[in-house]
């Protein structure tokens, strides 16, 4: 027979910091038998924008002096000294922008969007460029750009200019917009020679009008030489 004594061991939750550095937010005290596993459960929090990496989990052994040697697992040692240290990374999210076709094209010469960046939770985000109403010309035809948009800050569909700012929800952020093409206009280019005809219709009208004069104007020429003649008789 033999003794299995009861020792005291820790359980510390670490979050990441922007700097990429851990800070201690939470020590669990727990008990067990020299020997045996120690057990852990790691916290949620996901709210604050963290993820648990249980492949950052260490178990080391610390010393009065605070001095930790790694150890291969969490067995519990006789002298107290078995620390189980969790790891939660701070999650980073992404904003990205895309244009979108509502009809008209996308315009090959619009300006390249901004590349996707990563930010963490609350980071102050500035809009990117275009801005609402940027034009360009391509073959000869005005396309107007028509602002950024997007649901995924606010939960719905809102819109944002260049240069504003706005806080990173825990959640990617994807911005749209799209061109549209300048209305064509009609022509008011008319001929040097306005009274001609400028329709299939208004032609032939033309020629049965110039028709029906040539032939008044050969009946009027072929009644007044019958009447010369007619005099001449008398």
């Amino acid at each position: 027979l033999y003794a299995k004594w009861v020792n005291s061991y820790k359980v510390e939750h670490y979050q990441q910091q922007k700097d990429g550095s851990y800070s201690l937010v939470k020590t669990d005290n727990r008990n067990g038998l020299a020997g045996d596993t120690g057990t852990y459960t790691n916290e949620d929090y996901s709210s604050n924008g963290y993820t648990f990496i249980p492949s950052k989990t260490k178990f080391v052994s610390r010393d009065s002096n605070n001095v930790e040697t790694v150890l291969d697992s969490a067995v519990i040692p006789g002298n107290n000294s078995l620390v189980i240290k969790l790891y939660y990374d701070l999650t980073q999210y992404t904003v990205s922008y895309q244009y979108v076709d509502k009809g008209d094209g996308i315009p090959a010469k619009a300006p390249a969007l901004s590349q996707t960046a990563k930010y963490y939770p609350q980071d102050a985000v500035t809009v990117a460029a275009p801005e609402d109403g940027a034009t360009v010309k391509q073959d000869g035809v005005v396309y107007t750009f028509h602002g950024w948009t997007s649901k995924d800050i606010t939960g719905t569909e809102t819109a944002y200019k260049e240069g504003s700012s706005f806080r990173m929800p825990q959640k990617n952020v994807v911005f749209s917009g799209y061109w549209t093409k300048e209305a064509s206009k009609p022509s008011h280019h008319r001929h040097s020679n306005s009274f001609l005809p400028s329709t299939g219709d208004q032609i032939f009208r033309w020629v049965i009008l110039l028709a029906a004069a040539t032939a008044g104007l050969t009946g009027l020429c072929i009644y007044a030489v019958k009447k010369k003649h007619k005099n001449r008789r008398k």
